[in-house]
């Protein structure tokens, strides 16, 4: 008699208790990260009650250790006016970037920590991104570049709602480049932002649904979509430098940017 295979999948109820509505959930390198709402407050006038959009992280190796992070945003509104737009989180597990409808954007990094640390996570205002809704993220381009020390993004592309691709790299100021903490370095800017560079405004000024960067050697391809076109960018990249020295790709868009260059596209431009 043959014997029934085991499905591969399967679906099953968990006892867990959200304690405000699901914004999103995801799951990278078995960390299970889920983004909550909030609830709303009492009464539009009310300053009391209410409860903030959080992040609940959950490391599926240690399942019954749970993580709840407030985020340092309003309460929504009504039971559907959450802040929240897009939580985006990188291939590793590590790194969250959360952006707002308002333009707020705030980091977190939610790898594990050295087990000497006594640090809370804290999610950090990006200031220099204010006013950017951030809808999608194209992170460094090979998982490989991390080292288990490392709490920096690297070099990160960002597509924005108006059509813009910027440039960053993300460091929590009170994290090291080690696996221990120190302070911060004379000189060096203590805003999570390590540069922020704008390489490209999409002529159409539409959002941005998708942004991928990938390297070989010194040449670089960058892929971007919107809801109607595709585009590509061929590039030669600099070196990599320092986190606050600024970008790999900002020279390599100069012919794009200025107008010398222009974009594969598909459709073609004009069809």
């Amino acid at each position: 008699m043959q014997q029934e295979e085991t499905p591969p999948f399967s679906i099953g109820r968990v006892q867990f208790a959200l304690p405000s509505p699901l914004h999103s959930l995801s799951c990278s390198s078995n960390i299970l990260l889920i983004a909550l709402t909030g609830l709303p407050r009492p009464s539009p006038t009310s300053n009391a009650g209410g409860l903030p959009p959080q992040l609940i992280r959950i490391d599926l190796d240690r399942p019954t250790e749970v993580e709840t992070i407030d985020l340092p945003l309003p309460p929504p509104t009504d039971a559907r006016g959450s802040t929240l737009h897009r939580v985006h989180v990188d291939p590793t597990g590590r790194h969250v970037l959360i952006s707002t409808l308002q333009g707020e954007n705030l980091y977190l990094f939610i790898g594990t920590l050295p087990a000497a640390a006594n640090h809370l996570r804290r999610p950090r205002q990006l200031a220099r991104l204010k006013g950017a809704v951030i809808e999608t993220v194209s992170w460094a381009p090979s998982a490989a570049s991390y080292s288990a020390a490392s709490f920096s993004t690297r070099e990160i592309l960002l597509g924005t709602a108006t059509g813009q691709i910027l440039e960053t790299a993300l460091l929590d100021p009170t994290l090291a480049e080690s696996t221990s903490f120190s302070l911060p370095v004379p000189g060096r800017s203590a805003a999570p932002e390590r540069y922020v560079k704008l390489l490209y405004t999409l002529s159409e000024r539409q959002a941005i649904t998708g942004l991928r960067c990938e390297t070989w050697g010194k040449r670089a391809a960058i892929v971007a979509t919107t809801k109607t076109r595709i585009y590509q960018f061929i590039a030669t990249v600099a070196g990599r430098q320092r986190d606050d020295e600024g970008g790999m790709l900002e020279a390599a868009f100069q012919p794009y940017s200025s107008g010398e260059v222009q974009p594969s596209t598909f459709p073609p431009t004009g069809s």
